[in-house]
């Protein structure tokens, strides 16, 4: 029990930049969206033209667990807290969409790329405790890789989801 109220007590700081970031990524989306369209930002505007408020939303949280993929590949103590930012923004992007079979598979997709971090973890445990193999430093950078690969894939999977179900809505609407 102690240990629980331990890791908690650890993550109270997290909430609070957790919901600065959410907050800071929704108004940038809003403010972009709100903007006059130009030559510059025409690539920006083509694809989040019209996006509803749950949108912006969402893509923020996507943001959120992206950068948080990629900020963890630089951290080598990975924990139960570590875990817990990175599955929090899939949980909530799930719940909003109303997507409960893609929860479950976001969820272990959540904790695959965990079991991954933990493995890199310990390859660089390795690498500084042991000896400075060529063949481990090896598996360590394609791990480093894949990760961030398999994340970056899953990001942009998420976004070509939420952009085109907006498409479809907007058509949908002007054929009726």
């Amino acid at each position: 029990m102690d240990e629980i109220i331990y890791y908690l007590s650890k993550l109270i700081p997290y909430i609070f930049i957790f919901l600065i970031i959410l907050a800071i990524i929704a108004i940038i989306f809003s403010i972009i969206s709100y903007k006059k369209i130009n030559s510059k930002n025409i690539a920006i505007f083509g694809l989040f033209m019209d996006l509803k408020t749950k949108d912006i939303i969402s893509i923020s949280l996507l943001i959120l667990y992206y950068i948080n993929v990629v900020a963890s590949l630089f951290i080598n103590e990975i924990t139960i807290i570590t875990l817990i930012i990175l599955i929090t923004p899939i949980i909530i992007f799930n719940i909003i969409n109303k997507t409960v079979f893609k929860l479950i598979k976001s969820i272990i997709s959540t904790l695959f790329i965990y079991l991954l971090l933990i493995f890199k973890s310990i390859f660089f445990n390795y690498l500084i405790d042991v000896s400075v193999l060529w063949y481990v430093v090896l598996i360590f950078a394609i791990l480093c890789i894949f990760i961030f690969l398999y994340s970056s894939y899953s990001f942009v999977k998420n976004i070509d989801i939420i952009v085109k179900d907006n498409q479809y809505v907007k058509r949908t609407k002007n054929n009726k």
